[in-house]
């Protein structure tokens, strides 16, 4: 797998002696995974899974982690993360094994395939003393990726690589079902003969149901007595005036 190309800048000390002089420091210790919470075995749908880096030329230096759930160490059909850590970037690769993202640790949004997600709300890169970087994934496990799954991870500086390290096994939980409804609202009373009228309808699972699949989701509404349908529309959905309907793909 292709990784995201890296740039390390080199700090420069010129010394007032004899004349200008330049230092490089050179990279002599390789990186070091130190673990993983929680602690393995473990099982669940959802979790929080936060890996410990670090160097010893300091946890600055660390420039990607990768990140393994899977029985065979290939991004294609699995759950492969690669982070770079310097951004706080998250990826994560397709059912092909190509990466998709990269999203913000900490901001919104999500990245799935057929086997998980990685929401970056709740995700985080943050350094840990001196020599240390944590990466927290905040992930969930789809329907298809039921059972028993290895977790292995490898970390670079820039200039070494740690081997892939297995730190255990997760077993991932078939996650409950969504559970899907729909609330309408308005601002004001409406009044005969008024134009510009608008209600909203929010479609809402339930914070205690599963993740929806990415399958499309259909939402059809009856408008109310003396309303006639001007226009309907919604980031992130299809809608059709025509059949009072609006979709949303991969939900």
């Amino acid at each position: 797998m292709r990784q995201p190309t890296s740039i390390r800048v080199f700090a420069l000390l010129s010394l007032a002696l004899l004349g200008a002089a330049r230092l490089f420091a050179q990279d002599t210790t390789p990186p070091q995974i130190l673990g993983l919470d929680p602690w393995l075995p473990g099982s669940g749908w959802t979790q929080k899974f936060t890996f410990w880096y670090a160097d010893a030329d300091g946890g600055s230096n660390l420039v990607s982690a990768q990140m393994s759930f899977g029985n065979t160490l290939s991004p294609s059909n699995s759950c492969w993360v690669y982070v770079g850590l310097g951004w706080s970037e998250i990826f994560l690769a397709d059912d092909a094994g190509n990466l998709q993202g990269p999203l913000i640790a900490g901001t919104s949004g999500a990245l799935q395939n057929s086997r998980c997600v990685v929401y970056a709300a709740g995700s985080s890169v943050q350094p840990s003393g001196a020599q240390g970087t944590n990466v927290s994934l905040n992930m969930s496990f789809k329907t298809a990726y039921a059972g028993s799954r290895q977790i292995w991870s490898s970390v670079w500086d820039g200039t070494f690589s740690t081997e892939w390290i297995q730190l255990g096994s997760w077993t991932a939980t078939v996650p409950p079902a969504p559970s899907l409804s729909i609330v309408s609202s308005h601002v004001g009373p409406f009044t005969q003969g008024q134009t510009g009228a608008a209600y909203t309808l929010t479609a809402i699972n339930s914070s205690t149901a599963g993740p929806t699949d990415g399958s499309t989701v259909t939402v059809t509404e009856t408008l109310p007595a003396g309303l006639t349908l001007v226009s309907m529309s919604g980031t992130g959905w299809s809608c059709s005036s025509k059949f009072l309907h609006a979709r949303r793909y991969r939900w």
